[in-house]
């Protein structure tokens, strides 16, 4: 029989000690450990945001008040330039039966005028007077309307953005035509953005990244120390995959496609993408164009302006103005090819890792 031995008191304390350093993990915030990211999200402008700060230190009643106060600035912004709200400014604007100069917010003129000069640079592909065509298709606040050549051509007299009269000194817009409606929605998310990222900006976070439906902008780095990775989807209804991945410290990126929102009219599949100088939805070959760009609402607005313009004509307008775009075009056999500008090469990432910006 082996003797019974008393277990020095001290033992299971180095065991304890052991055992709980051999499963030991960096906890976040421990030094050593990458940095903590907070996330918000939320719903806005009939789509979702998402937020992320990398390496922020927050009491949970600095995160409640931040989550405010980004809620706030979206909320601001809605109620300025939604089509969907009838007491938004954009709403009374488009509804305001004169010609007269009307006052506007500081932000509403700054989105109207970035408009007018991507109008300018693109020969009228980019039109932010294209409200009647967007609710004459279905795409707006209001039921699609029964299409003839002649209502399209009524409907096309009323859309041009040399029509919308813009004072810098005054701050007023001023209609050619009382019935012309004006249609924000191609630009006013990548200009929210922006606005969120000037908001944590001056709240001191460094590294952050923002994203309302699908636009993004990003600064500094991620929570690896690294750029940002961001992803461009693959054109595929059928569901989610990633085309290309970008690396970007500072910037945005917005892409306009043909392959979330589109209608079927009488067996005919149509693209949200209006073209406003024909009256119609695009009928090109372009599935998708993204622009990379130091602001996220100019981001947004050429990657339409390029949508409309097609493969070829939307390249050679990005080639001239030394745009960062990337165009994925379908082929014929299902299939998609691409074509890059010069200027989008610096921004391509490694591929085979999960993009982290969403």
């Amino acid at each position: 029989m082996t003797p019974n031995r008393k277990i020095p008191w001290f033992l299971p304390l180095i065991l304890l000690m052991f055992v709980g350093y051999s499963g030991y993990r960096i906890w976040p915030g421990s030094p050593g450990a990458p940095p903590v990211t907070i996330t918000f999200k939320g719903s806005t402008m009939g789509t979702t945001y998402l937020v992320k700060l990398v390496g922020a230190t927050l009491s949970p009643q600095e995160r409640s008040e931040l989550a405010v106060s980004i809620e706030n600035r979206l909320d601001a912004i809605n109620q300025m330039m939604s089509t969907y709200l009838p007491a938004s400014e954009l709403s009374l604007l488009n509804a305001n039966p004169t010609t007269e100069p009307v006052r506007v917010a500081k932000e509403t003129f700054e989105v109207l005028k970035l408009a007018e000069q991507v109008s300018q640079s693109s020969n009228g592909a980019f039109d932010v007077t294209v409200g009647p065509l967007v609710n004459a298709w279905g795409f707006g606040p209001k039921p699609r309307q029964p299409l003839s050549n002649e209502l399209l051509t009524q409907l096309r007299a009323r859309v041009g953005y040399q029509m919308l009269k813009l004072d810098p000194k005054t701050r007023t817009v001023a209609k050619s035509r009382e019935d012309l409606s004006i249609d924000l929605s191609a630009i006013a998310k990548g200009y929210a953005v922006d606005q969120l990222g000037l908001l944590l900006k001056k709240a001191g976070h460094t590294n952050r990244m923002v994203e309302i439906g699908g636009e993004i902008a990003v600064s500094g780095i991620n929570a690896t120390g690294s750029p940002w990775r961001l992803g461009i989807e693959k054109p595929s209804p059928g569901g989610r995959r990633i085309q290309e991945i970008l690396s970007l410290n500072e910037g945005a990126l917005a892409t306009s496609g043909d392959y979330r929102n589109f209608v079927e009219i009488e067996g005919q599949r149509y693209s949200h993408t209006l073209d406003p100088r024909t009256g119609a939805p695009v009928l090109h070959q372009l599935a998708s164009v993204s622009v990379v760009a130091l602001d996220c609402a100019s981001a947004d607005a050429y990657a339409t302006a390029l949508n409309v313009l097609g493969e070829s004509a939307g390249f050679d307008l990005a080639i001239s103005l030394n745009l960062a775009a990337f165009f994925i075009i379908r082929q014929p056999n299902g299939t998609f090819s691409t074509k890059v500008t010069p200027e989008f090469e610096k921004y391509r990432a490694i591929m085979g890792s999960e993009p982290q910006g969403k």
